[in-house]
C-alpha cells in the first residue's frame, strides 16, 4: 500500500472495528491528494478539538472535511454507502 499502513488494520478501520491511530492518520494525510490535513484528520478522529471552531455535520463531521470527502466521492463516482463507509471511519 502507498501509505504504508498495514492491510489488515486498514480493513479493521474501514470496518468500524478500530480507531485509526494518530500514526495511520499521519501516513494517510501524507498521501492524501484531495488537501486534507494531518490535523484536520485528527480533528475528524476526535484526538483533537476543532480549533477554528467550524461547524460540523450531522455526522459530527468538520463540514469542511465532510464536503471534501463528498466532493472526492463524487470525483472517484464512489456511491452514498461507500462515502458513509469511509466517514463511518472517523466514528469510532
Amino acid at each position: 500500500m502507498h501509505a504504508q499502513i498495514d492491510a489488515g488494520n486498514l480493513s479493521r478501520i474501514l470496518n468500524g472495528q478500530q480507531k485509526p491511530s494518530p500514526e495511520t492518520l499521519k501516513k494517510l494525510s501524507e498521501k492524501a491528494y484531495n488537501d486534507i490535513t494531518y490535523e484536520q484528520l485528527m480533528e475528524a478522529a476526535g484526538y483533537i478539538s476543532n480549533t477554528n471552531k467550524e461547524s460540523s455535520s450531522s455526522d459530527g463531521i468538520p463540514s469542511g472535511i465532510y464536503l471534501r470527502l463528498a466532493k472526492e466521492a463524487e470525483e472517484m463516482q464512489l456511491s452514498n454507502d461507500d462515502l458513509n463507509l469511509i466517514i463511518g471511519m472517523f466514528k469510532i
